[in-house]
């Protein structure tokens, strides 16, 4: 079961383009004026223990506040990553952010946060969300490629040593290269 497991995450970590989006960005790209950008991830070390990351961005790119958090007893890499949403949201909207566009490198979750139908695994999660996505003024969710969601992966593997974090306009030294050169480029 863990080796399945370890094979889903790997597979699902692959950057591929799809067919609804063949032109998925290489390089984060700033929102709006009115919006802010929330890139998440979750990872996953084979135990059962999981962490997730998120950065979330104005317009300038400026962070505006990063977090981390740990779960545990998560045996499956979807669960994991629509579970690092759920969190996202709840965050987001806790922390008073109403117009907010959610970005992950997981396709399966967005496909599944788009519809109707989802991986019955993680359909309660996924309602959830739905539900949740009710409260905000202005929401999406967008998927990218790793290389664009690169601060929000670094974070999930950092949350191992910072457990539940929140950090406010100064991110962690660890991410910091990683939040200029999308800047530069955005």
């Amino acid at each position: 079961m863990a080796m399945n497991n370890m094979r889903v995450w790997l597979e699902a970590q692959e950057t591929k383009s799809t067919e609804e989006n063949t032109t998925l960005e290489v390089a984060w790209k700033a929102p709006t004026l009115s919006m802010i950008k929330i890139n998440l991830d979750a990872g996953w070390t084979g135990t059962n223990s999981l962490g997730f990351g998120f950065v979330a961005r104005s317009h300038t790119g400026a962070m505006l506040v990063a977090g981390t958090h740990v779960e545990e007893q998560c045996l499956d890499p979807l669960m994991a990553e629509a579970l690092a949403m759920r969190w996202c949201m709840l965050q987001a909207r806790e922390l008073g952010m109403d117009s907010v566009i959610f970005e992950s490198d997981f396709l399966s979750v967005i496909r599944a946060l788009r519809s109707d139908s989802s991986v019955w695994t993680i359909q309660n999660i996924i309602q959830d969300c739905q539900a949740l996505a009710r409260d905000f003024m202005s929401i999406s969710f967008s998927h990218v490629k790793r290389e664009a969601n690169s601060p929000a992966h670094a974070l999930a593997f950092l949350t191992f040593n910072f457990k539940d974090h929140l950090w406010w306009d100064v991110p962690p030294a660890e991410i910091e290269h990683l939040l200029f050169v999308d800047a530069a480029f955005s």
